[in-house]
């Protein structure tokens, strides 16, 4: 089976006769140019998102950008946002003149608030926080600070259509928000398309005379403008559509729930927080894991027919030829390593999701590169991906006190013996490892891929302290990759290349005795 990232056909095939009645309705009226249908849109969604007003615009980065004009900032200023986003967040505020200030993100990949008012000058004029992949900023803290210190909140509210904090929705929170109906985000357009919502009155009619022209009348202008309209036959196309959004959004969430659910054993991979976010109310425009070995997931899942999105990234936005690489974002720029968007749109169902999950959650690699789901207790605490990475020192604060004792005596891998019973594994032979470690091999280490994978080798016995080992190490995973993986690596192929069952009993007999050694 394969997994489109986004499927716009199979949408547009879906609710095809009501989109065209839509069009055929405005196109046989004439309806062309900012008619009752945009209005019509504009009001549907300023109810939706709970402000007074909306301003349809042909997209969000021209909302965005006629926002920090339309507040009076400009040359000699600076707002502050992030470079973990879409490069236009940036753009915009260059374009006005004004002076970009990025400051790092947070686990969640939004804007770490904690670090916004040791960012803050005289010349401070807005923050311009980004929802990204359908998730607000903690906005409480935000606005707090914007508030103590005369502030502008601009939202960049692109990805967060319907997306919530505390109740109060994307949009809401600040002086006005912009978003995108970009054909692949939630609410599509069939081509370019935005809108910006505020509740400041003065602020919706100084952009309504920008978007057009700086026009106050048919013959009247109040100065320079641009041409930046909403087409209408696109507004009436998003207007049809909101009326869905609420589903599509459920349906969104309860995907995620899925990936989360399926993702939760995986190694090497961290998941993004989870629908039940207490005062978070996530709507998933993108559902994005962190990989240990992304690239090489992201080849794997491709050749299964899986597409992915790496976004943003590889380069951060603030190290592309922008004047903004004197910005030291170390999460930034961590996160543009390892960042991998899984299929997530309108169209997807449960099985697809199965199908993209089960290809590495809890896979690994057997004899002939043929890929099994192996058994394993659980040792560690729900959403330990979340807090940690890849391997487990043994101070690891994930392990359970149960974990613990599973570990210390290997009877963690107890399962195992089911996959021994099904031919997937043998008792003795390399320990088997995931896909994507697997699609790093060289063609010499792939040998090890010549026998099936065992419960227990020479190097589960030369590491059976692989937790002391670790203990301690600021990096674990680091440190795995220096000073165990070429040591196991080299053991693995010698077994592949020259066992014999004498070399499997003592294997055997070695591995029983090693808890009554400690």
């Amino acid at each position: 089976m394969s997994v489109r990232f986004w499927e716009p056909g199979k949408e547009f095939q879906r609710i095809e006769t009501e989109v065209m009645e839509a069009m055929r309705d405005v196109l046989s009226k004439g309806d062309l140019i900012m008619r009752h249908q945009m209005l019509d849109f504009e009001r549907n969604l300023a109810a939706f998102v709970g402000t007074a007003d909306a301003v349809g615009v042909s997209n969000c980065t021209d909302g965005m950008r006629l926002l920090l004009e339309a507040v009076g900032i400009g040359p000699g200023d600076e707002v502050i946002t992030v470079s973990h986003t879409f490069m236009a967040t940036m753009a915009v505020i260059h374009q006005v003149g004004a002076t970009p200030v990025l400051v790092d993100v947070g686990a969640d990949h939004n804007m770490n608030v904690d670090l916004v008012e040791a960012a803050i000058t005289p010349r401070t004029k807005a923050i311009l926080p980004v929802y990204l992949n359908g998730r607000l900023v903690q906005m409480d803290r935000l606005m707090e600070i914007a508030r103590s210190h005369n502030l502008l909140v601009i939202e960049d509210t692109a990805q967060a259509l319907g997306a919530a904090y505390m109740g109060v929705r994307g949009g809401a929170w600040g002086v006005a928000g912009a978003f995108s109906f970009y054909p692949a985000k939630l609410l599509g357009a069939y081509g370019d398309a935005g809108a910006i919502v505020t509740s400041d009155a003065g602020l919706a009619a100084r952009v309504r005379e920008l978007r057009d022209h700086g026009r106050v009348s048919k013959t009247g202008f109040s100065g320079w403008g641009w041409n930046c309209r909403l087409d209408n036959l696109q507004a009436a196309v998003l207007d049809l559509k909101l009326r869905k959004v609420p589903q599509w959004i459920n349906e969104r969430r309860r995907l995620a729930a899925l990936y989360d659910e399926e993702l939760a054993d995986v190694e090497g991979v961290k998941r993004p927080p989870g629908p039940d976010g207490g005062p978070f109310f996530d709507i998933y425009q993108n559902y994005v894991i962190e990989a240990d070995r992304r690239d090489a997931l992201a080849e794997s899942l491709g050749k299964k027919g899986i597409e992915t999105l790496v976004s943003p990234g590889p380069v951060p936005n603030h190290k592309q030829p922008v004047g903004l690489g004197h910005f030291k974002l170390p999460k930034t720029e961590s996160l543009c390593d390892h960042v991998l968007s899984l299929p997530l749109n309108n169209e997807l169902d449960e099985a697809q999701v199965l199908e993209v999950a089960v290809l590495y959650g809890g896979r690994r690699v057997g004899a002939g590169g043929r890929e099994f789901r192996m058994y394993k207790f659980r040792s560690m605490v729900m959403n330990a991906d979340k807090i940690g990475g890849a391997d487990t020192p043994d101070d690891d604060p994930r392990l359970t006190k149960t974990g613990r004792f599973l570990r210390r005596y290997k009877l963690d891998e107890l399962p195992q013996l089911i996959n021994v019973l099904k031919g997937d594994m043998s008792m003795v032979g390399p320990r088997p490892q995931v896909p994507q470690e697997v699609a790093t091999y060289t063609a010499e280490e792939r040998e090890i891929l010549n026998v099936r994978p065992g419960i227990t080798d020479w190097s589960s016995l030369r590491f059976h302290n692989e937790g002391e080992i670790l203990a301690g190490h600021a990096d674990p995973n680091k440190a795995y990759n220096e000073l165990i993986r070429p040591e196991k690596m080299r053991l693995g192929l010698e077994y592949a290349r020259r066992a014999t069952l004498r070399d499997d009993l003592s294997i055997l007999v070695k591995t029983f005795l090693v808890p009554f050694r400690r």
